[in-house]
């Protein structure tokens, strides 16, 4: 697997308590956020994407984002 590197901008109090958490912890800050990136793209059920079809991706278990928000009539 080839990796691809992305910038990720973040408020200087998120970034305060990445850096703490990293310290106390002993994990690294790219490593950590690339694990992070994993378990929320698991956790919403999003399927791998073919690199030739970029805008293809799927769930598997429905698109959670939309639930809830049906309009109210009457």
């Amino acid at each position: 697997m080839d990796a691809k590197k992305i910038s990720v901008l973040l408020s200087e109090p998120d970034f305060d308590r990445l850096e703490a958490y990293c310290t106390e912890t002993g994990h690294k800050k790219s490593p950590l956020i690339a694990r992070l990136i994993r378990d929320h793209l698991n956790a919403e059920g999003f399927q791998s994407v073919p690199t030739s079809e970029p805008s293809q991706g799927k769930r598997d278990n429905g698109d959670r984002r939309a639930k809830g928000r049906a309009r109210k009539t009457g």
